[in-house]
């Protein structure tokens, strides 16, 4: 380590105070002359003052300013608990902090105490760190199953929607927050929403936490089908009448600008496309949503329209829109001779055996 870099040893010792070191969420700064009684007795810990001014500008203003912290040299903090403190220390000193404490979901609340405390000071680095233990835990946790683990993920996702800024692109509607741990909380609770949806606790979190429940709706799938679909009714006669049969298909659309032949399999119907700017597969175009036969609506018909030959496609990712001419109706996989990699402007992709082909017909002279 270069002497430049233990500069902070001469200064002096700066103390931070928890005043009431508990597991309930983090209170605003307090700094004032009278103590408030807590639930426990407070905690000091010492950081050399030049270190904890390095860490970030934040820390730089509670050090080094004409109040009692700054003259006195004393921070004190409400509810933030020793273990945290101690994790902050730790990576203030050695850029890491100790992970084995704890394990599976509850471990997750320890990482999500840090990650608040670095928000709260604007410690990019250390919430980076935090940031990306959660993600990996999560990941390697999976769906959690037993009823403690979903009764500690909820009270993970409480804190950190207690704790920090929602802060959406837009307030006036429904969207997804701007900080990255909600957001990936709030995905990650959509994603498993079945074992949630058994816990007390996630629907008293629902009816606290407004910006929780905005962010879940945000994340959650609209459903696939329409709900006269599974209705179940009566007739005049006491019958039940059966509901009417949706089926969902891609193949007896003769008639769509993307229907082909394909040489490789044989399979007759709409192709999926692959956009010529992104290079995205959208294999959702054309779908047919039938309801007792009759078709109800068909997938992406206002993103194509043309002639089979001659048409204009609008990428659903990209936004970017291109005409795509040439086509052969019957369907060739690229290595047919009459077709071109070079020529290639976007590719369709048979729906049964994924073989690509070319729209671009081209003329190969010796």
């Amino acid at each position: 380590m270069a002497a430049k870099d233990i500069e902070f040893l001469k200064t002096d010792l700066f103390k931070i105070v928890l005043k009431n070191p508990s597991s309930t969420p983090i209170a605003p700064t307090a700094s004032t002359d009278n103590d408030t009684p807590g639930s426990a007795s407070p905690i000091a810990f010492f950081v050399h003052r030049g270190l904890l001014a390095s860490l970030s500008e934040e820390l730089h203003k509670h050090t080094n300013n004409e109040m009692r912290e700054g003259r006195e040299g004393v921070m004190e903090l409400s509810e933030v608990d020793e273990a945290t403190m101690k994790a902050f220390v730790e990576w203030a000193y050695w850029k890491d902090y100790t992970t084995d404490l704890q394990k599976g979901p509850a471990a997750l609340l320890y990482h999500t105490k840090i990650y608040v405390l670095a928000d709260r000071f604007n410690v990019v680095t250390l919430k980076g760190l935090a940031y990306s233990r959660i993600t990996a835990m999560l990941a390697e946790i999976g769906v959690v199953a037993e009823k403690a683990d979903v009764e500690a993920m909820v009270a993970v996702v409480n804190y950190a929607f207690g704790n920090l800024p929602f802060s959406s692109s837009n307030p006036k509607i429904i969207s997804v927050p701007r900080e990255p741990l909600l957001k990936y909380f709030a995905h990650y609770t959509s994603w498993a929403l079945d074992v949630f949806t058994t816990s007390d606790a996630f629907c008293d979190l629902l009816v606290q936490c407004p910006d929780f429940a905005q962010a879940l709706v945000f994340n959650s799938n609209p459903a696939r089908r329409p709900p006269w679909v599974d209705a179940v009714s009566q007739g005049s006669d006491g019958e039940v009448v059966k509901p009417p049969e949706v089926s969902v298909t891609s193949e007896e659309d003769k008639s769509h600008i993307l229907s082909r032949h394909c040489s490789n399999c044989g399979y007759i119907g709409v192709m999926s496309i692959m956009c010529w700017h992104c290079s995205k597969v959208d294999n959702e175009i054309g779908v047919r949503i039938k309801i007792d036969n009759s078709v109800l609506w068909t997938v992406g018909q206002d993103r194509i329209y043309g002639e089979k030959q001659d048409f204009y496609y609008t990428c659903k990712w990209c936004n970017k829109k291109k005409n795509y001419y040439g086509s052969a109706l019957d369907y060739s996989s690229h290595d047919n001779n009459n077709y071109s990699l070079s020529g290639n402007l976007g590719s369709l992709i048979c729906r049964k055996c994924t073989k690509p082909g070319y729209y671009r017909k081209l003329t190969f002279s010796n």
